[in-house]
């Protein structure tokens, strides 16, 4: 029996938008675990991927322009729909994905929040790629989490792109066990980069940790 036939008002609710994009290679894996549990706490969440990612690219800025105009197509699409309300939008990368979400927020007043999963920006060639755009970056004034690894990698870190969102409400958080690898949460790859359970716990209960701040951070940036 439904609520029209007993002639009750039905309650309709509009709920925010977050758009997580992750490596070109991932295949729509990346962040499925994140995604189910932001979705669990009221979240509509897009995962946005090549439907035939290559199995080596080159990060450039044709590559980022790319995946900033499928970002923007799934944002202008979703945005049509009652359920949504793409007026408190956040935008989370991790990898190669971090620039081209850095880059559509700049660009779109619409962005409430940017999350850096690790992602390229925090790089020196993601940097590089989001001074190239000549974006003011001090003109962003939404939220900026960056949650980054503990354990480095031979990719040398360049945080000025971040740095200089100097009007940003920002937050850090560093996950002390995880590598750059581990912020994708792909399918099974938990299990392909560690050796041991007592490994796996840690990253998990990392991970986890990870996950509570990046809600935390929603909950905050878009709650009206």
């Amino acid at each position: 029996m439904t609520a029209t036939s007993l002639d009750a008002s039905l309650e309709t609710h509009r709920y925010p938008l977050v758009v997580l994009q992750g490596s070109v290679a991932g295949r729509g894996f990346d962040f499925v675990g994140l995604a189910e549990m932001l979705a669990s706490h009221g979240y509509v969440v897009a995962l946005p991927a090549p439907v035939d990612p290559p199995s080596q690219f080159a990060a450039d800025f044709a590559l980022i322009a790319d995946l900033q105009q499928g970002i923007a197509q799934v944002v202008r699409e979703l945005s049509a729909d009652p359920g949504i309300d793409a007026t408190r939008l956040a935008l989370g990368g991790w990898s190669v994905g971090g620039v081209p979400t850095t880059l559509y927020a700049l660009s779109n007043d619409d962005t409430d929040a940017i999350i850096s999963f690790d992602s390229g920006a925090i790089y020196n060639y993601g940097a590089a790629l989001v001074r190239s755009a000549n974006a003011d970056l001090a003109a962003y004034d939404g939220g900026l989490l960056l949650l980054n690894a503990g354990v480095t990698n031979a990719v040398p870190r360049d945080t000025s792109a971040m740095d200089a969102m100097t009007r940003a409400t920002r937050r850090e958080h560093v996950a002390p066990t995880m590598t750059h690898a581990h912020f994708s949460n792909q399918l099974g790859i938990l299990r392909s980069l560690t050796q041991t359970e007592a490994e796996r716990a840690a990253i998990r209960a990392d991970y986890s940790e990870v996950a509570a701040v990046a809600l935390e951070f929603l909950d905050e940036q878009l709650t009206p």
